[in-house]
């Protein structure tokens, strides 16, 4: 759109005349998009935080748990089973 408007272009590329109509509805859309844009990225960050925090919560667990069922394979592998 700034292509367009900073050529003088009097449609844009499906042949839609472009007059002030038309700009103020394509602003629209494109606010809205970076709107939407934002909003995903606050979530995403948001996501990260929650995990990480978990994670730290309990990877100690986690980390023992894995162990103990290492220990356990092993046992079960050298007794045949």
């Amino acid at each position: 759109m700034a292509q367009a408007i900073s050529t003088g272009a009097a449609q844009d590329a499906t042949g839609a005349a472009i007059d002030s109509a038309y700009i103020a509805r394509e602003v629209q859309t494109e606010l809205g998009i970076g709107r939407d844009v934002i909003q995903a990225l606050s979530e995403t960050q948001n996501l990260a935080v929650r995990g990480i925090a978990l994670w730290e919560k309990t990877s100690a667990r986690s980390d023992s748990l894995q162990t103990v069922c290492r220990a356990r394979l092993a046992e079960a592998l050298i007794d045949g089973e």
